[in-house]
């Protein structure tokens, strides 16, 4: 369900995007903060996750409130990096995580099964 809500918004916000090669598409890349981290489930396995904030933000500033626009893929950040595009040149952040044993995420891949949990530890 998640993931219909998460594509049905991505297309109906399509009107969000910025056309690349604009000066607002340009500064958003130019200022946007990226960090990447392992975030552990409650197993101990961990998923690779990379977090992008838009301009003006920083991950130094514990009291910040920015709404975050997050996508958990088995393809991988670059299968997903138009995420960032569509949502940081508007004020949302990116939050985008590789799927239990794909790509640089640990454990084994198995659809669907720990999905719900690993979403929902990765919120917290």
């Amino acid at each position: 369900i998640t993931y219909v809500l998460l594509l049905g918004i991505i297309f109906i916000t399509g009107s969000l995007a910025v056309q690349e090669g604009s000066s607002e598409f340009a500064l958003a890349q130019r200022e946007r903060r990226v960090k990447d981290v392992r975030l552990a489930m409650d197993d101990g396995t961990k998923l690779w996750t990379r977090i992008v904030l838009p301009r003006g933000s920083s991950f130094d500033d514990p009291t910040a409130n920015i709404t975050a626009v997050m996508d958990r893929s088995p393809y991988g950040y670059w299968g997903i990096e138009s995420l960032t595009d569509l949502y940081i040149p508007k004020g949302f952040a990116a939050v985008c995580q590789d799927m239990r044993g794909t790509k640089r995420s640990g454990g084994r891949f198995s659809i669907w099964h720990s999905d719900a949990d690993d979403g929902a530890r990765t919120i917290q």
